[in-house]
């Protein structure tokens, strides 16, 4: 599916730009520990991102924030999350829920230029939302 912007304004304004990609088919978006890696230059927008990690039992995951600051939602499954920065290190238990449809999940913020660990035990899929 692509959707098409309005046209420019009148003679000298921008130029239109092209068809945008609004859906990503299964697998179209993976890379690399992602099952679905969304970023601000692949989806041509400004602020934000989407990843979702599968982590098998006892599996974990480190990333670095960057400019971005995060936010890990356990989709299925539990994890415990990991955060250091400049401030210090702090870990986080998340609950988490069986699948989308059990309800309401905890989650954990991340700030910007920090490492993040995100392990467990059980197993899950999780979504990590970023934004600029």
């Amino acid at each position: 599916m692509t959707s098409t912007p309005a046209a420019a304004p009148g003679p000298g304004g921008p130029a239109a730009p092209g068809p945008r990609r609004l859906h990503l088919p299964a697998g179209r978006a993976a890379d690399g520990p992602y099952a679905v890696r969304v970023t601000p230059e692949s989806a041509d927008w400004g602020h934000s991102s989407l990843r979702i990690l599968e982590l098998a039992p006892g599996g974990s995951h480190t990333f670095d924030t960057g400019d971005s600051e995060w936010i890990v939602l356990p989709l299925g499954g539990g994890c415990e999350v990991g955060c250091a920065d400049d401030f210090g290190h702090g870990t986080f238990a998340l609950t988490g829920r069986e699948s989308v449809f059990a309800g309401v999940s905890d989650f954990a913020y991340v700030p910007r230029d920090a490492r993040v660990t995100v392990s467990s035990g059980g197993g899950g899929r999780f979504a990590l939302t970023g934004a600029r």
